[in-house]
C-alpha cells in the first residue's frame, strides 16, 4: 500500500506483486485526519485483503503539509508495529519527479514555498529515469536558475506567481497540474526500492520538512526575546 497526503488532495494506493491494483483519493482536501484510514480500509475491502495481509507501506515523506505528513507518517509506524509490515519512506520530489517527461537533461522539482524560497531538489535523466543530484537546498527560483545546468525543466509546486522568473530557451516550466503527487507514483517508486531492500525501521520512518514548523520558529524567537541578559 501507498500513501500520498503531503498536499490536501492525498491518495492511496493498492498493489499486488508487481501488479498496481486501484488508487482511491478521498472526496474531500484537506481531511487527512478523517479520511486516511477509510480510504485504506475501502481499498483493502475491495481487493479481499485484511490488514494483516499488508506486506509493505510506502509513504510520500515530504516535504509538504506539516499535518499530512505526521498523519501518514504515523499511521504507517502504527501499522508497521501492529502488522509486521515493512517500510519505505519517498521524498515527494522524488513521487513527482516520477511524473515528470524525460524531455530535458536536467529537472528541478520546487516545493513548499515560503516567502519566495523553495525546498529545490535536483535530478539527472539517467536512461529512462530521474536520479537525485546532489542535496536539496532552500532557495529561491532566481537562485536555482542561476546555478542549475541546462536544458532544465522546472516543476514548481506551488506555482510562482505571475510570469516565471528567467527566459531562458533551455528552461522549460512544467504545468502546475504536474506539481501534485499522486500514491500511484509513490506506489512505483515504492516497489522500486523494496526490490532492493531499502526497507527502513519504524521509528526512522519520519517527515521531511522543508523548514521547522511556524509554532517550533515563534517559539524559540520568543525563548531568546525573554531571556534574561
Amino acid at each position: 500500500m501507498a500513501i500520498e497526503t503531503s498536499t490536501p488532495h492525498g491518495s492511496v494506493a493498492l498493489g499486488r506483486g508487481d501488479a498496481l491494483l486501484e488508487v482511491v483519493a478521498p472526496p474531500q482536501p484537506r481531511r487527512h485526519n478523517l479520511d486516511l484510514i477509510s480510504a485504506m480500509d475501502i481499498l483493502s475491502h475491495r481487493h479481499g485483503v485484511a490488514t494483516k495481509d499488508i506486506s509493505e507501506i510506502y509513504v510520500s515523506v515530504g516535504p509538504g503539509s506539516f499535518t499530512g505528513l505526521r498523519i501518514a507518517v504515523a499511521t504507517a509506524r502504527m501499522l508497521a508495529l501492529a502488522t509486521g509490515a515493512r517500510l519505505v519512506g519517498i521524498p515527494t520530489a522524488a513521487v513527482l519527479a516520477h511524473r515528470a517527461p524525460l524531455d530535458s537533461r536536467h529537472l528541478a522539482v520546487c516545493l513548499n514555498r515560503k516567502r519566495d524560497h523553495y525546498h529545490i531538489t535536483t535530478f539527472q535523466r539517467r536512461a529512462e529515469t530521474w536520479e537525485h543530484d546532489g542535496e536539496p537546498v532552500l532557495g529561491t527560483l532566481d537562485d536555482l536558475l542561476a546555478a542549475a545546468p541546462r536544458p532544465l525543466a522546472v516543476l514548481a509546486n506551488p506555482a510562482p506567481e505571475g510570469s516565471p522568473p528567467g527566459s531562458d530557451a533551455d528552461v522549460i516550466w512544467l504545468p502546475p497540474e504536474m506539481g501534485v503527487p499522486t500514491a500511484e507514483a509513490a506506489w512505483h517508486l515504492g516497489r522500486v526500492q523494496a526490490r532492493s531492500g531499502q526497507f527502513i525501521e519504524p521509528p526512522t520512518l519520519l517527515p521531511l520538512y522543508a523548514r521547522p514548523p511556524e509554532a517550533v520558529t515563534l517559539w524559540a524567537q520568543r525563548k531568546r526575546e525573554h531571556k534574561p541578559h
